[in-house]
């Protein structure tokens, strides 16, 4: 599956553009991505850039991932999870 990938050009805290990279990392897959044997070789790989915010302090990355058709058929919420309703909400 493609992914549209955009790039960030404030920060997304404080919405500055005085920004800097400071690190990359190669080839980073989504974290929660089952690889099936036949589909090894196949998953989403991305390289991640990681920014230092000059005027905040804060590290981040400046790419956002369309994931909307990766998480399409997602179907956890916290309505559905009666553990996290007993913890959130109080509810039996």
């Amino acid at each position: 599956m493609k992914k549209k990938i955009s790039f960030l050009n404030l920060h997304r805290v404080c919405k500055q553009k005085n920004i800097s990279k400071i690190s990359n990392l190669k080839d980073i897959p989504f974290m929660d991505e089952f690889v099936s044997k036949e589909n090894i070789g196949k998953e989403f790989l991305h390289d991640i850039d990681i920014f230092l915010c000059h005027v905040c302090l804060t590290v981040q990355t400046q790419h956002d991932v369309n994931v909307y058709k990766y998480y399409n058929d997602y179907e956890y919420s916290v309505e559905n999870s009666s553990l996290l309703q007993r913890i959130i909400y109080g509810k039996n």
